[in-house]
């Protein structure tokens, strides 16, 4: 595995246990936090302040009270719901910080529902300025989510007015923003001269300078008021003259408008294509996604944001241009009205009192199909976290084994435990073992230093890109600070609950999940490593081995750096890229050769597989990941599964192929193998129409990239087949070819043909 980055940015190598406790230093990685902190830090301290601070503003007087709203409820936040929350959090519990405090003297943060009677109070009587607007916007969000949408848009009127009576304020960011927020409750409520009038002054005054943005928001706005009153031919219509003007204002501002050109350019581009697609399968009324956020004991989860992003916006931050977002009621309430056909994920923005001691344990690929017309429900119950016992609290385990604890999950069948480590430069993590029957597994400590996580690499500026060495050591540097976390699962496969998560307060942060190893001590190749040295590390790890035939640490070592040259293999000289990193891999096949001969692992006989797979040498391939599956514990096989299905297709067998490739299929819901699929399917009964409706079943969420699309690939050979009884022929004949030679040779004329091709080659 290979990642690289730039110094500044925190990266997390794929399978990283990312530990999310949080005690009360938000700004600093986890570890260091809770290693700092202590139990009980956060929570109790951070409710007692916010107490006295309440006590405090509502005995000053007039003057005194306003001073002291805006400094603990206005200062430091944001009035737009992309920006509102400490977090943000995906399916599989992707977390994202956009406003959480920085340092231990931060003044603690007010949920919206405690700061409206305030809000209120600082928009009635304050004087009319930009921090007045913010309040102002703040509250129309409460008022919105508490389903008073009549209030929120006399409270805003009033406010436009009132500023309207300072000449500084007239045309400045907080009376567009008021506008534009009345505006959008306008569209909502199908009012559509209130909204006519609002965009008609929002565009009267957006002069010197252009606010580009502001127009690609207007425009929305107008799409979204016609997909309201059920049109979406007459949608599409307005988002062609909208996205035409957009077009040419931001070409007027040239070089200032690149960068909002490109994002506008792929938000058009995205609404555009699912527009033109809902006009061609003739839907004119667009569907209903609903549902409501509480906890597992009952607790709506009231005034939290939530965001129903499209394929191209989940691996992104969230932004305020994104057509769907809200704010459940006090009920935990949600609904989006008019939504577009497509795919899509919930993402909920939490502070992190109101999810703290809790997790969503929802599958990172969980998706929401949009079909046109219909009602979607969609519940999300938060769990609460699963607790440690041992090791945690920085324990040291200086033993031949270590034992990991944990309090029983009711309704669990089986768990999951993951490792983490941090170190200067980033992070990585692994997965120890899954299927664990009880709570409680004892294993080995060299089981620990045989994990291999992702590698880290860096550079600053313009240096050499060059490996983090603790990446390569990980688990065996005795003096690294590690962490764990534990997944219950039921029996059918899905997630309980997880111990990571935030925790505030000494009833959550009794137990933290660190603990030190230090069975073995560095040896001097390990010194040498450290150092940065890793052509010499590999030197003496090769010598270290040479001498003891029986030092699996030395073996292990001498893979990991192997690996790591071949991950900066080629940056230098691109023309012996391919020579340098075929070199690093057969010499790495070799000791993984010996390794699985002292040492047996699944990890290892996986990537053995992976080598013989891309040599095509098949009996050793299958050989391996025949040993594979005998070693391997872990529940979720479908990525190992759909490639084993691709060589089976490789080598001729396509009916072994079909029945593992479904098997991925079925466990895996980013769907990553429809394309092997389709072509074995297109293989053996030659039916274009049963692979139409197989794309439809299994959409492919496995790209950021959504120009691809298999059910287009398809119907697109449906179209062109119609002119040639011979196509399915020519089809089997050429998926054949591709997959046992790599080559294909489709007839002139047949692009549809050679575009489902190429797209096949690339499945992986």
């Amino acid at each position: 595995m290979r990642i690289r980055i730039k110094v500044k940015h925190l990266v997390y190598a794929v399978g990283l246990l990312m530990v999310l406790i949080i005690a009360f230093n938000y700004g600093t990685p986890a570890g260091k936090k809770l290693a700092e902190a202590g139990p009980g830090a956060g929570g109790a301290d951070a409710a007692v302040t916010k107490a006295r601070i309440l006590q405090k503003i509502d005995l000053a007087k007039a003057d005194k009270k306003l001073e002291l709203i805006k400094k603990f409820m206005i200062d430091g936040s944001d009035a737009t719901l992309s920006r509102a929350y400490e977090t943000f959090i995906g399916p599989g519990g992707f977390y994202e910080s956009h406003a959480a405090a920085t340092d231990e003297n931060a003044i603690p943060r007010f949920g919206i529902e405690e700061k409206a009677p305030y809000l209120e109070t600082y928009v009635k009587e304050a004087a009319p300025d930009t921090n007045m607007g913010n309040a102002a916007l703040m509250l129309s969000l409460y008022y919105e989510g508490a389903g008073q949408t009549a209030k929120a848009q006399r409270m805003l009127e009033d406010a436009r007015k009132s500023l309207a009576n300072n000449p500084d304020m007239k045309s400045g960011y907080a009376m567009k923003e008021l506008t534009y927020r009345e505006a959008k409750l306008a569209a909502e409520q199908d009012q559509g001269e209130l909204l006519d009038r609002l965009i008609a002054e929002l565009v009267r005054n957006n002069i010197r300078p252009k606010d580009l943005d502001l127009d690609g928001r207007l425009a929305w706005l107008k799409v979204d008021m016609a997909l309201r009153q059920g049109s979406v031919s007459h949608a599409l219509e307005t988002l062609n003259v909208e996205a035409s003007a957009n077009e040419k204002d931001l070409h007027a501002a040239g070089e200032m408008g690149k960068p909002e050109r490109a994002v506008q350019a792929e938000n058009v581009q995205s609404i555009r294509a699912k527009l033109q697609k809902a006009a061609d399968q003739g839907i004119q009324e667009l569907a209903d996604v609903s549902g409501t956020l509480t906890r597992a004991d009952g607790t709506p989860l009231a005034y939290a944001g939530v965001f129903l992003r499209s394929r191209s916006q989940v691996n992104s931050s969230i932004t305020e241009n994104e057509p769907y977002q809200t704010m459940t009621d006090a009920k935990g309430r949600y609904d989006f009205k008019g939504v577009l056909p497509g795919a899509y994920q919930i993402h909920i923005g939490l502070n992190l009192d109101q999810i703290s001691g809790w997790t969503w344990p929802g599958p990172y690929d969980d998706w929401i199909d949009v079909k046109g017309q219909q009602h979607i429900t969609r519940n999300i119950v938060f769990q609460r976290l699963l607790e440690l016992k041992s090791p945690v609290n920085n324990e040291v385990v200086k033993d031949k084994e270590i034992t990991f604890e944990w309090e029983p999950v009711p309704g669990a069948t089986y768990y999951n435990i993951k490792l983490g480590v941090q170190f200067d430069g980033g992070s990585s993590g692994a997965f120890l073992k899954g299927g664990i029957r009880g709570s409680k597994l004892q294993v080995p400590t060299e089981e620990l230093y045989q994990l291999s996580g992702g590698i880290v690499s860096s550079s600053a500026g313009n240096e050499k890109l060059q490996i983090v060495p603790n990446s390569l050591l990980e688990f065996s540097n005795p003096e690294a600070q590690f962490n764990w976390s534990v997944e219950a699962f039921d029996e059918k496969g899905n997630m309980i609950t997880r111990s990571d998560g935030y925790r505030l307060g000494a009833a959550l942060t009794g137990k933290l999940p660190f603990f030190y190893l230090k069975e073995r001590s560095l040896t001097q190749a390990d010194r040498t490593l450290l150092a940065g040295d890793l052509d010499a590390a590999l030197s003496q790890y090769q010598e270290d081995y040479r001498r003891n035939p029986l030092d699996t640490h030395s073996l292990h070592m001498i893979i990991r750096v192997l690996e790591g040259l071949n991950s900066l293999s080629g940056i230098d000289n691109q023309d012996q890229a391919k020579e340098q990193s075929a070199r690093l891999e057969q010499e790495e096949q070799k000791y993984l050769k010996q390794m699985v001969s002292l040492y047996p692992t699944s990890e290892s006989y996986a990537k053995i597989a992976g080598y013989e797979f891309k040599q095509a040498n098949w009996n050793a391939y299958n050989e391996h990941y025949s040993l594979w599956e005998k070693t391997n514990d872990m529940r979720d096989t479908s990525y190992m599964t759909g490639i084993h299905g691709i060589a089976l297709m490789k080598q001729g067998r396509m009916e072994e192929a079909e029945a593992f490739l479904m098997d991925s299929l079925q466990h895996d819901l980013s769907h990553r193998f429809i394309g092997a699929y389709l072509a074995c399917e297109l293989y053996l009964d030659g039916s274009l129409k049963h692979a139409a409706q197989l794309a439809e079943q299994f959409p492919d969420r496995s790209r950021s990239d959504t120009s691809l699309d298999w059910t287009e690939l398809v119907d697109a050979m449906i179209n062109e087949a119609a002119s040639t009884s011979a196509y399915p022929r020519m089809l089997q004949d050429n998926i054949a070819s591709a997959m046992q030679t790599g080559k294909y040779e489709a007839p002139a004329g047949h692009l549809a043909m050679k575009a489902f091709l190429r797209a096949v080659m690339d499945v992986r």
